[in-house]
């Protein structure tokens, strides 16, 4: 009687210590693997929206198309600047690549399925509506430009938002 209430109460802690632990490993592995269907760009991974096509692709960077808007992630490895430089270096690129760009709103922090910080700032120009983020790990940061012409950004902008805030940056050596 005895060893079977033992071997009961071992048998309950191997299945508790399982159903923890896969949680745990879950969201241990979410930071190290790239989802079915994601595109890296260094140590970032995104997952495109559907009917996002992958237009062009260097190993630091990728191009994603819909419709005429435009998704650009570049990883850029080593430790991130504070985020107010990063999202102000990012904005003043944006201006020079579309001119009379403008930001609204100030930056949005948010979060990464992999626990990454990142911000966001929407911005417009004439004919033009975009947003630029930062997604920062600890080996490096993912600089995102989203550009579309004024009529079609309401059409995609749920799909860009959700690829922004869905970057994984994979942890790591970097690459």
């Amino acid at each position: 009687m005895r060893q079977s209430a033992v071997a009961a109460i071992v048998v309950l802690l191997v299945g508790l210590g399982a159903a923890l632990g896969t949680p745990i490993a879950a969201a241990l592995e979410a930071r190290r693997v790239a989802p079915p269907g994601s595109i890296t760009a260094g140590r970032a991974v995104v997952l495109p929206a559907a009917g996002w096509t992958l237009q062009g692709r260097q190993a630091d960077a990728v191009l994603l198309t819909r419709g005429g808007a435009q998704l650009v992630v570049r990883w850029e490895p080593g430790t991130p600047p504070d985020p107010q430089t990063a999202v102000s270096r990012l904005a003043d690129s944006t201006a020079q690549a579309v001119p009379g760009a403008r930001g609204f709103g100030g930056a949005r922090r948010f979060t990464t399925p992999s626990g990454n910080t990142g911000y966001l700032e929407p911005f417009a120009a004439p004919g033009t509506t975009g947003a630029i983020a930062v997604v920062q790990g600890s080996n490096g940061q993912a600089v995102v430009q989203a550009v579309a012409p004024s009529t079609t950004f309401g059409a995609v902008s749920d799909d860009v938002l959700s690829m922004i805030t869905g970057i994984r940056i994979q942890s790591g050596s970097s690459s």
